[in-house]
């Protein structure tokens, strides 16, 4: 049995595929996808996962509706682990578009924590989306941006940085430029590997970055944070100690509220130093 099954996790980054061009257009299909969504977490042994819905497929349903269905469904769960809300969109999207979403969104008695634009060009026209992102901060909400492309330029990640995106999620790796992994390290900046980047950013992995693995978007219904963890510890030589280091991470970069994320510490630290009752510290995990 793989230990991973034993350890408490924290999923900083959990984005909801929609793959029809309209998303579902019935609120209780958000219902139906949210209680397997947390069914699955809570059998991963999950704590709590940052979910981000797409903007595109709320608004075929009515933001407020989805939200609101999705909320519902998660709560009829069982012992479901805590949940943030993101709403995710491609950088080239219309930003005043997204703005009424994302109004509409709050508006609600859904708490959002903040919003996920993903970079699928090497560059993005970030100024355009000030009015959004200034209206993410004054709520003390929080914004991100999703690595998709696969050169995306150093400059335009620390364009997004000085405007205050707060964690990064790359899908494919990191430009190779010292400035911006310096920026990284200095301000420390959450940075999400999922497990198609892992390979790519095996040359950073000793740089003094806040690196933790999310699970991303799951194309691939066998596709599992715990799985994500593994190839982790095959990728960069992490044993239990390493990945409970992962999960502290993971959890200081979820964007809960601050009261759940320090309930959620107190939980992983306490777990964190209770040592393994058949492991080494530095053991293989993934041979026991």
């Amino acid at each position: 049995m793989s230990a991973l099954l034993l350890l408490a996790k924290a999923d900083p980054y959990h984005a909801i595929a929609v793959t029809s061009a309209v998303g579902p257009a019935d609120p209780l299909v958000w219902t139906a996808l949210a209680q397997r969504t947390a069914a699955r977490a809570l059998a991963e042994g999950v704590l709590h996962t940052d979910v981000a819905l797409p903007v595109t497929a709320l608004s075929a349903t009515g933001p407020a509706e989805a939200v609101q269905a999705f909320a519902a469904g998660w709560s009829r769960v069982d012992e479901a682990p805590g949940w943030s809300l993101v709403l995710e969109c491609d950088a080239d999207a219309e930003p005043a578009a997204v703005l009424a979403v994302w109004q509409r969104v709050r508006r609600t008695a859904v708490a959002l924590a903040g919003c996920s634009l993903r970079l699928q060009t090497p560059t993005a026209d970030w100024q355009a989306w000030s009015p959004l992102l200034e209206q993410v901060r004054a709520a003390d909400q929080r914004w991100q941006i999703v690595l998709e492309h696969p050169k995306v330029e150093a400059e335009s990640v620390l364009e997004a940085l000085a405007l205050g995106a707060s964690r990064l999620v790359v899908t494919h790796g990191l430009a190779d430029s010292p400035m911006l992994i310096g920026h990284l390290r200095a301000h420390r900046v959450a940075v999400v590997v999922l497990p198609t980047a892992l390979a790519a950013l095996r040359p950073v992995r000793d740089a003094g970055l806040l690196l933790c693995v999310g699970s991303g978007v799951h194309a691939d219904a066998s596709v599992s944070l715990t799985q994500g963890l593994e190839r982790a510890s095959q990728t960069f030589g992490w044993r239990l100690d390493d990945l409970r280091s992962a999960t502290q991470r993971a959890t200081e970069s979820l964007w809960a509220t601050p009261a759940a994320r320090f309930a959620l510490a107190r939980r992983v630290e306490a777990w964190r130093h209770r040592p393994h009752p058949t492991a080494a510290p530095n053991a293989d995990p993934f041979s026991l």
